[in-house]
């Protein structure tokens, strides 16, 4: 009984390794596909726009961003929403609403309070100046509402913006704020701060250890997992800058941060467009800012926190190559939006894609190598074992 015993200890390790290694290889099969939706009328061309999902009234909800094709001082300041199941754009924009800005492209649902809220934003180029003011918008109103906290984070654009709707809590992170004593007149900061809706306050949270100095980085809020994930970005110190591929993830209750270090990811990139896909509980990222400036991104990555992987997507159909494209999850129709972008041309879109579809898990491919050397070495050692053991019990 005891050499039975053994034998199925053995056996049960060796069956232990094979589904360890079979969840390192699995995969994601793209069952999916982009489809350029093409609205009978739809909000101007721009980039980097604001917009949020917001689940109550089931709309998608864009504000703002200029179209650098036009002149410098132009802005746009209109309140657009999108009905994914009717493919409708309705103009909305009341009569009093925030300033026109560019590049804020920070604006998140609250799911608790029934608000849709962005900071910050592109006030003037020349001198360079940026908002650091916090509006929330009331879709059943068609409401906005300039909230005016005593503490609010430094003016700032460029920055990561997402909604932890565990803690009831939206996290900004990175950015570029004015600095007059830099020669580009912008510096881009490192801080962590927490806003809560409910008693209009900013927290400066603080953490040991961050992302480093970024900006054009992104990141959504895996409800899942409990999890902000932030991806890429570009540093940016006095001496010089580069594009980033690392992967983190943010606890809110334990104010940490964590760098995944995930054996694949893609490419560094920066201006990215990136949002949490809850059907897939993956984050999905599309598009991004080459380190060669003369060309963009159109790819699709998925990332799944529990397995620490990222998969590319091999989409038949997708938007072309881009930055500043503004991304949204509709959760009661399961499907991704993003409009708009700019690309290397500069060229600048007013295009609606829809990403739909199943993500499905691929069987781990026969690749030859060490995987499969030590499932064999495995059953070798498991027979070796069985053997000896054999031997010494016939003794």
């Amino acid at each position: 009984m005891v050499r039975i015993r053994n034998r199925m200890k053995l056996i049960t390790l060796w069956l232990g390794l094979v589904l360890l290694w079979l969840a390192s290889v699995i995969g994601v099969d793209g069952d999916v596909t982009w489809e350029n939706v093409t609205p009978s009328s739809a909000p101007l061309p721009r980039r980097a726009a604001g917009m949020a999902y917001d689940s109550e009234s089931d709309l998608i909800i864009l504000f703002s961003r200029r179209d650098i094709s036009l002149p410098t001082d132009f802005r746009y300041g209109d309140t657009w929403t999108y009905d994914v199941d009717t493919n409708t754009w309705a103009n909305v924009t009341p009569a009093v609403s925030p300033p026109p800005r560019g590049t804020h492209a920070a604006f998140k649902y609250d799911s608790e309070s029934d608000r849709a809220v962005f900071f910050g934003g592109v006030k003037t180029v020349d001198p360079v100046e940026f908002y650091g003011d916090t509006w929330a918008y009331d879709c059943n109103l068609n409401v906005w509402e300039n909230k005016t906290p005593v503490v609010s984070p430094r003016p700032c654009t460029h920055h990561a913006w997402a909604y932890d709707s565990e803690s009831d809590r939206f996290i900004l992170y990175g950015g570029m704020w004015a600095d007059s004593t830099t020669p580009s007149g912008i510096s881009t900061q490192n801080m962590t701060w927490a806003y809560d809706y409910n008693s209009n306050t900013w927290t400066n949270m603080n953490p040991a250890i961050n992302p480093d100095q970024l900006h054009g980085v992104r990141m959504d809020y895996d409800n899942e997992s409990d999890r902000i994930i932030l991806f890429g970005g570009k540093f940016h110190s006095s001496s010089f800058e580069e594009q980033r591929d690392e992967t983190w993830s943010y606890d809110y209750n334990s104010n940490t941060w964590t760098n995944m270090n995930p054996s694949v990811a893609p490419p560094r990139r920066n201006r990215h467009s990136l949002i949490y896909h809850a059907g897939w509980d993956r984050i999905v990222l599309f598009g991004g800012d080459r380190d060669n400036p003369s060309m963009y991104y159109s790819d699709t990555w998925v990332y799944d926190y529990n397995t620490n992987t990222w998969a590319e997507l091999s989409p038949d159909a997708h938007p072309s190559s881009r930055v500043y494209g503004s991304m949204a999850y509709d959760s009661d129709s399961e499907k991704i939006v993003l409009f708009g972008g700019v690309n290397a041309a500069v060229y600048v879109f007013g295009d609606t894609w829809i990403l739909p579809g199943t993500l499905v898990t691929t069987p781990p491919p026969p690749i030859p190598g060490f995987p499969m050397l030590a499932v064999a070495l495995g059953m070798a050692f498991a027979l070796g074992v069985s053997l000896v053991t054999r031997r010494r019990y016939n003794k």
